[in-house]
C-alpha cells in the first residue's frame, strides 16, 4: 500500500530547513492590499507556509483580515471553500469565497489587536488547505480551515480584508517556508 499524500509530504518537510521570512511593520496607509508577500525561491517553490500575524488592527471596524493566494500570475479572489467558528462570546460563522477567513469581521473593533497562527499546506496539485487559529480582544478564540485549487504553483500571498480602502494600523508578519 503506497503512502498518503500528506505523509509523504510531513515526511519531505521534516528533512528540510525553513526558511524565515518577517515584514516588521505592516502599516500601510491605506492600500487594500495591506501586505503581498512573493515566496517563490527561484524555480522551487514552497509546500508549506507558516507564520505568525502578530498584533493585526485596522483603523475601521467590521473589518476581519483574510489570506489570499495566487500563483504568477495574480493573486486568486474567489473560489475558496472553508469554515469557522469562534469560542468565548463571539459567535462566528467565518465563511468566505474571496480568501482564507482569519475571523468574523462584523465583531472586529477599530483599533482592536489580534494575533493569529496560519499555516497553509500544498496538498498536490496546485491543492492548499489553510489551518488558523487566533485571538481577538480577552475574550474570543478564532479557528478556521479551508482550501482552494490554483491554476498553477503559489508564488504570492497577501493579507487584506473583504472590503477595500482599509488602513492597516498594525501588526507584523513573522513565518517561514518550507521547499
Amino acid at each position: 500500500m503506497a503512502d498518503s499524500p500528506a505523509r509523504v509530504l510531513a515526511e519531505t518537510l521534516s528533512n528540510r530547513s525553513p526558511i524565515p521570512f518577517s515584514t516588521g511593520d505592516c502599516t500601510n496607509g491605506g492600500a487594500d492590499d495591506l501586505t503581498l508577500l512573493s515566496i517563490a525561491s527561484g524555480l522551487v517553490l514552497p509546500q508549506k507556509i507558516q507564520f505568525f500575524l502578530d498584533g493585526w488592527s485596522t483603523a475601521s471596524a467590521n473589518k476581519g483580515p483574510i489570506i489570499q493566494v495566487g500563483p504568477t500570475g495574480g493573486i486568486v479572489t474567489s473560489g475558496y471553500v472553508g469554515w469557522g467558528g469562534a469560542i468565548g462570546t463571539l459567535a462566528a460563522n467565518l465563511t468566505t469565497s474571496a480568501g482564507f477567513k482569519l475571523s468574523n469581521e462584523a465583531n472586529m473593533d477599530a483599533g482592536i489587536i489580534s494575533d493569529y497562527l496560519v499555516t497553509l499546506t500544498h496538498m498536490g496539485a496546485n491543492l492548499w488547505t489553510s489551518q488558523s487559529i487566533g485571538f481577538y480582544a480577552t475574550t474570543h478564540c478564532l479557528f478556521s480551515t479551508a482550501y482552494i485549487t490554483l491554476s498553477g504553483p503559489l508564488t504570492q500571498l497577501q493579507i487584506t480584508t473583504e472590503v477595500t480602502a482599509v488602513t492597516m494600523d498594525g501588526g507584523s508578519i513573522d513565518g517561514s517556508y518550507w521547499i
